[in-house]
């Protein structure tokens, strides 16, 4: 949505301003469900056929600079991370609750200056040019704007408020990417065994429900932030946006479900590894399934560049003859290229997870990103 006109980037600024404020009074994550609403409407727009409306919607709603989430989630983020050090806040971490309740204008006010960094964030990503497409005169977009914007400004928002660092503070004798009791992003999608089988069964959802219709566009992605307005009310459900999209951009650029289940596994381990790496040990919120939205829109561009992987777009529906053909899901064109990445990822990723929380090299203190130690506020969760 890059433009040069003035009175659009004045109404992004403004905007971005009011919607990191917003953030901030109801929360980082209760502002990245209304980002879920939007991509429901959208996608629904596109099922209509009403395709213009829905590029619209998730121009301004959606990815927009008052609801979208390198906005108002990274206003959330930040102000979270300032009420901890400055306005008695008990967790700069915790993004469900509303910061209104304090009565610190100035934490409002903080979350709106990180809104406007996230919009300048996206405003630069961008800019980025856009990557070629081998044997072919098509170009790709070199990442995903937003989850880069929200990264950036999330990493810009803990040097300028939190007081951690960049990689946090990791107690003593714990390794850093195994963690421990009081240092778990989401316990229960800590286990290679756990993150293999929730995204596949989103990752597989959302790739088939693209293959049979790319006009599914954002649906899935939708639903999974929806839930999150049930973990803001004490639920255990999952965090499975990262799964959904992923895999809807991997099968909308390749009309193959494989590649579609193998980037959802690859956001699976990224998310984990970015939890441990920025997350966990911080004093603020750095969204793990975010930096692993961005990988993977880096990642994906990257291939189609070099021609590892297929660039074949789909365009709404599916042919009648491939419709349920399972043969076509996986080897889409008669490539096996997208079944070769999955049974590579299967095995590589969880060997590589495994070696990293048994490896004595990542325990504090021979770690290269442990630059100070912690004693562990139980509190800080």
């Amino acid at each position: 949505m890059w433009t040069t006109d003035i009175n659009t980037m004045v109404i992004w600024i403004v905007l971005g301003f009011l919607g990191g404020m917003f953030g901030a009074t109801i929360g980082g994550l209760l502002a990245f469900v209304f980002c879920g609403i939007g991509a429901l409407i959208s996608s629904a727009l596109m099922l209509a056929g009403l395709t213009d409306t829905a590029n619209f919607v998730d121009a301004w709603i959606t990815w927009g600079p008052f609801i979208g989430p390198q906005t108002s989630f990274v206003g959330g983020c930040w102000a979270a991370a300032y009420a901890k050090h400055r306005a008695g806040f008990q967790n700069g971490r915790d993004i469900c609750q509303p910061l209104v309740t304090l009565q610190r204008p100035d934490v409002l006010l903080i979350g709106g200056i990180g809104g406007v960094v996230g919009a300048i964030c996206t405003w630069l990503a961008w800019l980025i040019p856009n990557l070629p497409v081998v044997g072919s005169e098509s170009t790709v977009a070199t990442t995903n704007s937003v989850a880069l914007g929200v990264m950036v400004a999330s990493i810009i928002g803990r040097l300028v408020v939190g007081k951690s660092g960049i990689f946090g503070k990791v107690p003593d004798n714990v390794n850093r990417f195994d963690g421990d009791e009081n240092n778990c992003w989401i316990p229960w999608q800590h286990s290679s065994l756990s993150i293999i089988i929730l995204a596949t069964m989103v990752g597989a959802t959302s790739a088939i429900l693209t293959y049979l219709n790319s006009n599914m566009h954002l649906m899935l992605f939708g639903v999974m932030t929806v839930l999150f307005a049930f973990m803001i009310l004490g639920q255990g459900v999952i965090a499975g946006h990262h799964y959904a999209i992923t895999a809807y951009f991997a099968v909308a650029a390749t009309g193959n479900v494989a590649w579609g289940i193998a980037f959802a596994l690859i956001a699976g381990f990224a998310c984990d590894f970015f939890a441990f790496l920025f997350t966990a040990h911080g004093d603020s919120h750095i969204d793990p399934p975010t930096c692993a939205i961005a990988f993977c829109g880096t990642l994906q561009p990257l291939l189609i560049c070099f021609g590892l992987m297929p660039y074949t777009p789909m365009n709404g529906a599916n042919t009648v003859e491939n419709l349920f053909n399972i043969k076509n899901m996986l080897f889409a064109n008669n490539s096996t290229s997208g079944v070769i990445a999955l049974l590579m990822i299967l095995v590589l990723l969880p060997l590589i997870t495994k070696l990293l929380r048994n490896n004595k090299t990542f325990l504090v203190g021979n770690s290269l990103f442990a630059t100070a130690t912690v004693t562990v506020d139980n509190d800080e969760t």
